[in-house]
This record gives C-alpha cells, structure tokens and sequence, in this order.
C-alpha cells in the first residue's frame, strides 16, 4: 500500500513534533526557542529540567530527550517549580499558568488572569491588562508571590485566593522580581518615572521594602544565585552581592554606532552614556561583546557569562578569566550542584546542551532545526527534508529528522547566505548563494558534504526546478532553461517576478513549448523558431496557464460568455471559467467551472479527465464563499464529480495541492482558516485552532515495494 503524508513549515518554526490522522502525517519543524529572561530551571533532584518558551517542555538531564511538552502562548516572561516539584508556574502576558507534573506527564492546572488577581485593590479596575513582572513560588506550601504594575500579591493557588498584597505609589512599575529564599525576601527591579531601583521586599510583611540601589538606567532583567543578584540594565550588566548590597562586578554594554544610518551625533552621544556603579571589566570584555545570561556555580568563586564571545568563566575574588569557550549561548544555568549546565545555543547552529562544566564535557544535546525556516524542500525520493535560514541551511534525514548536514556557501563566509535551493536528485542539490552583490549556481553532493561544480557566476535566483526533466532557473525578469550537462541555455523574458510566489506556478514549459508572462497578458513561445504560437491580451496573474503534454491545448482560466436565465430571460453573461483552448485553432473549444477566483487545476486518469479546485461562481449570494472541487471529462467537458468543501464569508487567498492533486488544502495568511481535503473533497485536517502564520506546505510519498511508481 501507499501511504501518503503531508508536512507543514512554519515560517518561523521549532524541532519537530508529530500529529497523526488516518494516512495523513503532518510534522510541524518547531525551534528550540531562547529567552531574554530566566527560563530554564532544574526540577528537584535535577533528573529532569524544565524550559519555557513557545512550548513548556521538560527534558531529561542526561539525554536531553523530550519528556513532555505542553504548547504556550508568545510573551512567556516567568517560571517557577514548586518545591516538591509537582507544580510548575509560568507568566504569559497577563495571565498566569499552573501545570501539575506527575509520572512525568504535564498537565495544565487552570490559569488566572491579572484583572482576577488584582480585584478588589485601589484602583485595580484600570490596570487589568497590565503583564505579570515576576512570580516565584515562595516555599511556603502553596503561596506564590506575583508582581503586577505597582500590585504586589501572595496568592495561594491550591485556595485560588490572595493571602497578603501591598501596592507601591501608582507611578512606579515592578518590571522583573526573583525570589532570594536566603532572606525571604523578593528582590524587585522598579521603575519611577525617570529613574529606577532594585527593591528588596520581605515575603513576610510585604509593606516592608528596603531600596538597595537607585540606577539612572532601567534593570530589565534579574538573576539570582546564592546571594549574588544577575543585573542587566540599559547601559551595564553588574553582579550585586544582595547580602551586603556591594557591587562585586561589572561589565559596561557596548556602545551603538548608527552613524551609517543619518543619526545624529549629539543624540548618539546622550544614549551612549555609560554611568558605572564601579570600575567596569575591560580586560577579560572587549568593548563590543554583549552579555546575554550570568549565572554561578554555588559555593564557589566561578560566575559565568554566556556573551557574544562565548562563555567565560571568572573568578569574583581575583577578577581573571578562568576559562573561555567559544560559541554563542543565549541561556545559562548550572544545576545546584553545579555538576551540570545547561546552555541554549544559536550559532553556529542551535542546540540545547547539557555540559558538565568540569572542562565543558559535552552530556547530551537536543539539536534544533537552525535558524528560523524561511524555505524548505524534499528530495526526489523523499530522503532529504532541506530547511533554509539566511546563513545557512540543513539537510535532515526524513526517517527519523535528524540533522545530517549544514549547507553554507561554496565560500564558507558568514556574509554569504543561501538563497534558493533545489533537489537534483537525493545525492545532489542546486544551490543559490553568495554575498548580495555576487550569486552564484553550483551544484552540491549532499553525500560527500562538498560542492562539485559551479554552473553560472552572478545568478540572482529567486526560484529554480524541474520541468519535463530539464533545469530551468527564474531571476525577476526571465526564465533561464540549462542543459546541465552541457551548460547551454535558453533565456526567455517576461514578468518571472510572479515565479519567486509558488501559489502562481508560473513556469511551465515543454519540449517544444514555453509559456511567457507579461503585464496582463502571456504569450506561448516555440522554443526552436522563437516564434509566438498563442498570444492572449487578458490574463489574471492568479490563472496558471498549462501545456498539454502534446502541445496541442492550453488549460487556463478566461472569461467567456455563457447563457444565463435571469427573471425568465435568457441572456448572454461575462464569467470566468476553467478553459480549454486549441493551439491550432486559436480559440475556446471547451469551458469547465465556472469561477470568479480559481484555486488550482490538474489533469488526472491519463489525461482523459481534469480536477478544479475553486470558488463557485453564484451570482444569487455575495455573502457566503463557497470553495468547490469538480472533475470534468476534458473531452466533451461532462461534470463527473463536485464536491462542496467549505463556505466562509471571507475568501481564503493560501491553497497547496499535492502533485497529483490526491490532497487540497485551504487557509489564510493567519491561518484562522486552515483545512485539508481529499481528492474526493472530504476534509481530512482542520488546523483553523493553531494559527499558523504564513505556513509552506509539501506532499511527500513514503513509497513500500508494490507501488514504487506511484505519487500522491
């Protein structure tokens, strides 16, 4: 048997997960996302840790495998683990979320929102939509603290009720607060008007506030380790010792040239002001390296920082760098023994790594899918899934998605990013890469991990493939057919800007035929003679136009005239409608669906019949949009079929159909909408509830011996 399955990318995607329907797979690619905030924490007993990010996922400590995960929101600011670890808390724009872990499955508790956690204080009815600051669980049974705006609540969440709350004057704001449990005591990052302040508040008594250190430039973010507060301001990054309020470290932001972009001088100088508490580290720092995380080992004199450098170990009590690894690492977090860390990583390329930190040992890693996916594609016999990011771009084997090789351009820099790639076979790609002055085409063995030959220099391509078995590359204004072998070309211009949108499919060739788009109008062009064949003066750019296999027809969307019985008068009405056209003849010699927007159309059983996908055409309601699949005999144009497949009052512009037109899908940009379909129009898939922004949808076939040659 055959068993076909459908993947979907998401634009801006993470590693990959799967859901299951009937004969349909879809694996949804989804990164290891990082945060500027702390949100990464060991469970107690530090078997297993937790991550929050688009996804709370608890992983095991030693293998990095994914124990289970729970799909949240964007904007997760706060996490916290209760202290028998059964219950995890995290922040997501005003709302606040409870999960329950028990024999390692995560389930979600209840949430509550700001305007029910601050109902019933001064003023509150003006500040319901204002995000969660901080919460922690204090470990005190089942108390939580929570800051919001000036609001700060003990909140019980087994009772779901406030036990104690205090409010700061309405015109301070709580942006970030972490729990020094030494003490019991919140430690607040606050800001009032011009100026900003880290806050201790006693757990206890929470009227009773002690100000540690007033900064001129805004703290954003706070870690806390022992007694040793992470501090990120606007133009600093320092080490607080919380316990005798000292500045034990410092480390000046870098500073901004915008220059090159008009900015004026004077307004650079102003927000390149750097205040330093102390003397700042500009021996183990250069001036240009960003700090993203700071944490420490307990009971030790080694802080770590995770920096666009690599992480450098130093030591607090001689101020020496201890050790340098290179990398970029977004998050740190040493376990509270210190015998692990855990470092979200993305560059050179992602990865969530557990190390022992004992010479940086690598433990085990969970490898994410890159940079954010902006194209991808699936080799011929369905080996390779390709995923491309800009820089770079990646192979993985489709039997088990695992990361099997990087792709870079030919010349290796970090300037040069990837443009277009293109599956010759399973052994070998077209690649589209080079600086944005200087593309170029070669050609890459994915077995071999090494490009073999360059095809053209100074290529621009924004799409490439096969059409009839022959290379063909498009730049914005023309179409470029290339003998591989030989290197000889063909070169046809036209309006090919439409080629870099695949929901056009505006190439379409044949052995003796090529089809050429222009402004409102396309051309048919005998490849040999360069003579125009056919020429319509009217086209819809959303109309794909197709060769027979003989040359002999052109398939596309018209408009033609068609009898209509209105008020009982028959009279003759301009409409469009899937057409069939005779190259000799140079006319109209058959019509099918009649459409005011097609979808797609594909020639099935051998020619003899054609299956549309479209929006009917009623002139009765200009309300409701009603997508229809139809088939046609192509010879005498009999409906065979048609299927309803949805109705909705807006026009759903996004669809993907499968090679041989086995599945159809139908969404919108934003993903409101989003179905799958059969070829008997039976929906398969409905994602409307996931949102997907922009998603890019392949068919691929999973082959087994006694159907080699059959394609979904």
């Amino acid at each position: 048997m055959l068993k076909s399955r459908l993947i979907l990318f998401l634009l801006l995607a993470h590693y990959g997960c799967f859901c299951q329907l009937k004969d349909v797979k879809i694996i949804i690619p989804k990164e290891i996302s990082y945060s500027y905030y702390d949100l990464m924490q060991f469970m107690p007993g530090e078997k297993f840790f937790v991550v929050a990010a688009n996804a709370l996922s608890v992983y095991n400590t030693e293998t990095s495998e994914i124990i289970d995960e729970y799909d949240l929101n964007y904007g997760v600011k706060c996490l916290s683990i209760s202290k028998d670890g059964t219950v995890i808390a995290t922040a997501i724009g005003n709302e606040l979320w409870f999960f329950s872990f028990n024999n390692q499955k995560l389930q979600l508790l209840y949430k509550t929102s700001t305007p029910e956690l601050i109902k019933g204080q001064k003023n509150s009815e003006y500040y319901g939509s204002i995000p969660i600051g901080g919460c922690f669980f204090t470990g005190n049974n089942s108390e939580l603290y929570v800051s919001i705006g000036s609001f700060s609540l003990i909140y019980d969440f087994k009772k779901k009720e406030i036990i104690s709350s205090y409010s700061f004057p309405l015109t301070d704001y709580v942006i970030h607060a972490v729990h020094y449990s030494k003490a019991n005591e919140a430690v607040l990052a606050k800001t009032s008007g011009t100026l900003s302040s880290i806050v201790k508040q006693s757990l206890s008594d929470l009227s009773k506030t002690t100000t540690v250190i007033v900064n001129p430039q805004t703290v954003s973010k706070l870690n806390i380790r022992d007694s040793l507060l992470f501090c990120f301001a606007m133009d600093k990054y320092f080490i607080l010792d919380i316990y005798n309020d000292k500045v034990v470290h410092e480390v000046r932001l870098p500073r901004y040239d915008y220059t090159m972009y008009g900015y004026d001088k004077s307004l650079l100088k102003d927000i390149n002001k750097r205040v330093s508490l102390t003397k700042p580290d500009t021996i183990n720092f250069s001036n240009d390296e960003y700090v993203f995380d700071i944490d420490y080992i307990s009971g030790s004199s080694s802080v770590a920082y995770a920096t666009s450098k690599g992480i450098k170990f130093i030591d607090l009590k001689t101020k020496k760098l201890k050790n340098h690894f290179k990398g970029v690492v977004s998050n740190i977090k040493f376990s509270a023994h210190g015998n692990r860390l855990i470092c979200n990583s993305y560059t050179s390329y992602k990865a969530l790594r557990v190390y022992d930190p004992e010479g940086m040992k690598l433990i085990s890693e969970k490898v994410a899918m890159g940079n954010p996916v902006t194209s991808a594609n699936i080799s011929p016999g369905n080996k390779w899934l390709y995923t491309n990011s800009s820089s770079s771009g990646f192979f993985w084997d489709l039997k088990n998605l695992s990361k099997y090789a990087e792709l870079k351009d030919i010349s290796g820099s970090d300037s040069a990013y990837i443009n277009n790639v293109f599956f010759l076979s399973d052994s070998e790609v077209v690649v589209n890469s080079g600086t944005s002055k200087n593309l170029n085409l070669s050609i890459y063995n994915i077995y071999k991990k090494k490009y073999r030959k360059t095809i053209r220099k100074g290529v621009f391509a924004i799409t490439s493939g096969f059409v009839n078995n022959e290379f063909y590359y498009c730049d914005y204004t023309s179409l470029h057919i290339i003998n591989l072998k030989t290197l000889s070309e063909e070169k046809y211009s036209g309006m090919y800007s439409l080629a870099a949108t695949p929901l056009y499919q505006i190439v379409n060739f044949t052995k003796n035929l090529v089809f050429v788009p222009e402004a409102n109008k396309y051309k048919v062009i005998n490849r040999k003679t360069k003579k125009v064949e056919y020429e319509s003066e009217s086209w819809s750019v959303n109309a794909r136009v197709m060769i027979s296999p003989d040359d002999k027809f052109l398939f596309t969307f018209s408009q033609i005239k068609k009898k209509k019985t209105i008020n009982g008068y028959e009279t003759e009405i301009p409409t469009n409608a899937l057409v069939k056209i005779d190259m000799q003849k140079k006319e109209i010699v058959k019509d099918y669906a009649e459409t005011y927007f097609p979808y797609d159309f594909k020639i099935k059983n051998e020619g003899k019949n054609i299956g549309v996908w479209y929006l009917k055409n009623d002139m009765t309601n200009y309300t409701d949009k009603q997508v229809v699949y139809s088939e046609y005999s192509i010879e005498d144009g009999t409906e065979l079929f048609t299927k309803p497949l949805s109705t909705t009052k807006e026009m759903m512009s996004y669809h993907f159909t499968s090679e041989t037109g086995k599945y159809f899908a139908l969404l919108d940009p934003m993903g409101k909408f989003f179905k799958v379909y059969n070829a008997n129009g039976d929906e398969l898939i409905d994602l409307s509830d996931s949102k997907f922004t922009i998603p890019k949808m392949f068919f691929y076939r999973r082959i087994f011996k006694a159907d080699y040659n059959q394609r979904c």
